[in-house]
């Protein structure tokens, strides 16, 4: 975590424990990074897709956590980059599902724009595509209350979750802990 300003605290939230980082930050522990991981050994286990998805819904609820918390309901897209089509059609291992993106999603990943409000099972599904690396965007609290409220979601290379917020997350630690999320 890093306070920048004097405004702004700046956390990384992942599933990698920060025991395994070296003295640059590097992550030294041989662990999946993307759903295309799917299938492939770590250490001498493969990752399947029930795990990939313990581990996607650990993000989603750790940001319904962080927003409870911040008291944000919604999220503005303030930058946004598609990747094309959703690319469901890449995933061909027995252990997906037929449809890893039903109608709901898929109007969303079409509709999504920059100034996009999002709220509720919106947030949750933008969260899984990005995650997913079908969209690269930028999420805001909306309306944007730099007094009382100001959180920014982001998804980084690797699986990394970048948080933004002018509000104090240490609180949230154990919690986040509990269903196996770590915030730097």
């Amino acid at each position: 975590m890093q306070k920048s300003g004097g405004e702004m605290y700046r956390y990384r939230l992942s599933k990698y424990n920060p025991e395994y980082r070296d003295e640059f930050g590097g992550y030294e522990k041989n662990e999946w990074t993307s759903i295309s991981d799917v299938g492939k050994s770590f250490d001498g286990v493969i990752l399947n897709f029930e795990e990939y998805m313990r581990s996607e819904d650990a993000y989603v609820k750790s940001v319904n956590i962080i927003m409870d918390y911040c008291k944000v309901t919604d999220l503005k897209v303030t930058y946004i980059e598609k990747r094309g089509a959703l690319s469901a059609h890449e995933y061909h291992l027995p252990t997906f599902p037929k449809n890893l993106y039903d109608l709901k999603t898929t109007a969303l990943y079409k509709g999504v724009k920059k100034g996009t409000v999002l709220t509720g099972w919106r947030v949750d599904r933008v969260i899984r595509l990005l995650l997913r690396e079908e969209l690269y965007l930028h999420l805001e609290s909306y309306p944007p209350n730099k007094k009382e409220q100001s959180l920014k979601v982001f998804v980084r290379f690797d699986y990394l979750m970048g948080i933004h917020t002018n509000i104090n997350l240490r609180h949230l630690e154990e919690k986040l802990l509990d269903i196996g999320m770590y915030l730097e």
